[in-house]
C-alpha cells in the first residue's frame, strides 16, 4: 500500500511543480518586457493588453495550483490579483487596473444573470420558509451584534472620539448593515466549479441574491437616520430613503424587460448565444451608468441603477417564465471560466495590502465578531425552520465571503463623512479582504460536507 500512496505523492508535488515554474517563468518574461516597455503606470492599449493576457493565464495557474491543496479555484484567482497586483508585485498597477474596468463591469452584470438563472422556483418552492428566515434572524443577528460590539469598543477608534455618543451609535449602526452584506458573486462561481445541485446550494444562492437587495434598503435607512444623528436640524432626509427604493425597483422592472428580450432571441434560436449574452450584459451595465450620470446632471436625481440586480432579475425570468433557461445556462457555461478568472484576479488586485497592514487587529476583530453572529444567526433560523442538523452546522459556512456589494457601501460610506469616514472605511476595506480570502473556502467545505458536490474534490477539471 506504500507504493501508490507515494506514487500519488510524487505525482501531486510534480504537478504543482510544473504550474509554479510555468507561473515563474511567464511572470520572468512578462517583467522583463515590462522593463523594456514603457511606464507600466501610465498603460497604453499594448500593455494593457498584455496584462489581461497574463491575468488570464496567472490567475488560471493559481487556481489550479490551490485546487491541487482542495481549495476552490476562485481562491487561487483572488490570490493571483493579490500577488501582481498594486500592492504588492505591482504588474497590475492601479493604471492598469483602470484600463481593464470594462471587462471587470461585463464580469459583473454576468454574474448577476448567472446568478438569477440558478434560481429555480421549483426548487425554492420547499425552500421559501428557511429563506425567509435565514435573510431575517441572520440580518438582524448581525446588524446588532456587530453594531452593538462596534459601538462599545467605539473607544479604541482614536478617529471616533470627537463624535457624541449618538452619532457614534447612528456609525455602529451603517458598519452592521455592512457586515450583513454577502457576495452572490463568489457563491455562483463556487456552485459552478464544483457543479453543486441541491436544496442547501439553492439556499444559499437564494439567500445571498436577496440579501443584496435587504441591505440595500437598510443601508439607505441607516445612512438617513445617521444623518439625523449628524444634522439634527435638517431633519430626515426622506428623498435620500425615496431615491434608493426608486432604484431597486427600476432594477427589477428593467431586469424583467431585459430578460424578456433575451428570452425572445432564445425562443428565436439566435445565434452565438454567449457572445449576444456577454455583450447584452456588457451593455446593461454601461447604460445604467449613463443613466444615472443623466438623471444627476440634467434634473439632480441621484438614481443609479444595479446591473446585478437588473441582470439577476433577467436570470430569474428567463429561468422560470420561459422555456429557455436551461438553454440560456448552457450557453453562459462555455464563457463562464474567463469570466470569473478576470473578474475575481482583478478583485484580489484591488485589495488593500496596506489597508490590512495598518488595520489588521481592529479587522480581525470585527471579522471574527461577524462570522460570530453569522453562526449565531444561521443557527437559529435553521433550527426554526426544522432543517437537517447537518445544514445547521454547516450553513454558516456559505455567509462569510463579501466582496462588490460591500466595498461599493464603504467607499459610500467614505464620501459622505469626514476624517472618520476615510479611516473607518481603512478598517472595512480590510475586513472585507479577509472576509473575501477565507469566504470561498468555507463554502465549498459546507458543500462537501453535505454532499451537494458532483465533483470529486481535487479531481483537476474546469468548472461546468
Amino acid at each position: 500500500m506504500a507504493r501508490p500512496q507515494g506514487g500519488r505523492r510524487r505525482r501531486w508535488r510534480l504537478a504543482v511543480r510544473r504550474r509554479v515554474f510555468t507561473l515563474v517563468a511567464v511572470g520572468v518574461l512578462v517583467w522583463l518586457l515590462l522593463r523594456t516597455g514603457g511606464n507600466p503606470a501610465v498603460p497604453g492599449p499594448a500593455e494593457s493588453t498584455l496584462m489581461l493576457g497574463f491575468t488570464l493565464l496567472a490567475a488560471a495557474l493559481f487556481g489550479e495550483i490551490v485546487e491541487l491543496f482542495r481549495l476552490p479555484r476562485i481562491t487561487g484567482y483572488l490570490l493571483a490579483g493579490l500577488v501582481f497586483g498594486p500592492f504588492a508585485v505591482g504588474f497590475l498597477s492601479a493604471g492598469t487596473l483602470d484600463a481593464l474596468d470594462i471587462f471587470n463591469d461585463l464580469a459583473y452584470a454576468f454574474i448577476g444573470l448567472a446568478a438569477g438563472a440558478e434560481l429555480k422556483l421549483a426548487t425554492l418552492r420547499g425552500r421559501w420558509k428557511s429563506i425567509v428566515l435565514l435573510i431575517a434572524c441572520t440580518t438582524l443577528v448581525v446588524m446588532v451584534g456587530v453594531g452593538c460590539s462596534f459601538f462599545l469598543a467605539a473607544s479604541v477608534f482614536g478617529f471616533l472620539d470627537k463624535l457624541g455618543s449618538l452619532q457614534v451609535l447612528a456609525v455602529a449602526g451603517i458598519v452592521g448593515v455592512i457586515a450583513a452584506a454577502r457576495s452572490p458573486s463568489s457563491a455562483i462561481a463556487i456552485i459552478n466549479e464544483t457543479r453543486a445541485e441541491g436544496a442547501f446550494s439553492e439556499t444559499i444562492l437564494g439567500v445571498s441574491v436577496a440579501m443584496d437587495v435587504v441591505v440595500i434598503m437598510l443601508f439607505s435607512l441607516a445612512v438617513a437616520l445617521g444623518d439625523l444623528a449628524f444634522s439634527p436640524e435638517q431633519g430626515m432626509n426622506l428623498s435620500f430613503v425615496l431615491g434608493l427604493t426608486a432604484e431597486i425597483g427600476g432594477s427589477i422592472v428593467l431586469g424583467v424587460v431585459f430578460g424578456a428580450l433575451i428570452g425572445l432571441y432564445l425562443r428565436h434560436q439566435g445565434p452565438q448565444v454567449p457572445l449576444v449574452v456577454a455583450g447584452l450584459c456588457f451593455l446593461v451595465y454601461r447604460l445604467s451608468a449613463i443613466s444615472g450620470h443623466y438623471l444627476e446632471h440634467r434634473h439632480g436625481l441621484q438614481v443609479d441603477l444595479e446591473p446585478l440586480l437588473i441582470c439577476a432579475a433577467a436570470g430569474f425570468v428567463i429561468q422560470n417564465l420561459t422555456p429557455h433557461g436551461s438553454r440560456l445556462e448552457e450557453s453562459m457555461d462555455r464563457v463562464s471560466l474567463p469570466v470569473y478568472v478576470i473578474f475575481f484576479a482583478l478583485a484580489g488586485a484591488r485589495l488593500d495590502l496596506g489597508a490590512l497592514a495598518t488595520s489588521w487587529g481592529v479587522a480581525i476583530t470585527i471579522a471574527s465578531c461577524r462570522v460570530l453572529m453569522i453562526v449565531a444567526g444561521t443557527r437559529l433560523a435553521t433550527a426554526l425552520a426544522g432543517d437537517p442538523m447537518l445544514y445547521r452546522r454547516n450553513c454558516w459556512l456559505g455567509f462569510i465571503t463579501q466582496a462588490g456589494l460591500s466595498l461599493a457601501l464603504i467607499s459610500q460610506l467614505a464620501s459622505i463623512s469626514g476624517d472618520w469616514g476615510a479611516r473607518l472605511a481603512t478598517v472595512l476595506v480590510a475586513v472585507v479582504a479577509i472576509n473575501q480570502l477565507i469566504g470561498p473556502a468555507a463554502f465549498k467545505i459546507a458543500l462537501e460536507r453535505v454532499g451537494e458536490t458532483r465533483r470529486p474534490p481535487g479531481s483537476g477539471k474546469g468548472g461546468r
